[in-house]
C-alpha cells in the first residue's frame, strides 16, 4: 500500500509521534479553543495510529478507516461531515 506522504528518500519520513509533538509546540499563534480542539485531534490520531507509525505509512485506507472510528465512537462532533479536502 501506498502511504499519504511519499517517501522521497532524501529525508527521514518522521513518525506520527513527533510530527504531532513538533506541530503543536509551533502553535504558539493559535487562540485557547483551537488548541484545545487541536490537542484532542492529536490525541486522537495517536490512540488509533500509535505514535511509532511513520507519516508515510498512515494509507488513504488508514486514514478512512480512521474516520470510521471517529464516528462510530462518537469521538467526531462533526458526525455526518464529510471532511473538506486542502487544496495546494
Amino acid at each position: 500500500a501506498v502511504g499519504l506522504v511519499e517517501d522521497t528518500g532524501n529525508t527521514k519520513v518522521p513518525s506520527l509521534g513527533k510530527w504531532c509533538h513538533d506541530y503543536m509546540a509551533r502553535q504558539t499563534h493559535v487562540k485557547p479553543a483551537s488548541r484545545l480542539a487541536t490537542e484532542q485531534a492529536v490525541r486522537n490520531l495517536l490512540e488509533h495510529f500509535g505514535e511509532e507509525r511513520t507519516l508515510n505509512g498512515i494509507t488513504a485506507g488508514g486514514a478512512d478507516d480512521f474516520r470510521k472510528w471517529l464516528l462510530s465512537d462518537g469521538r467526531s462532533h462533526r458526525q455526518g461531515h464529510k471532511p473538506r479536502k486542502l487544496s495546494g
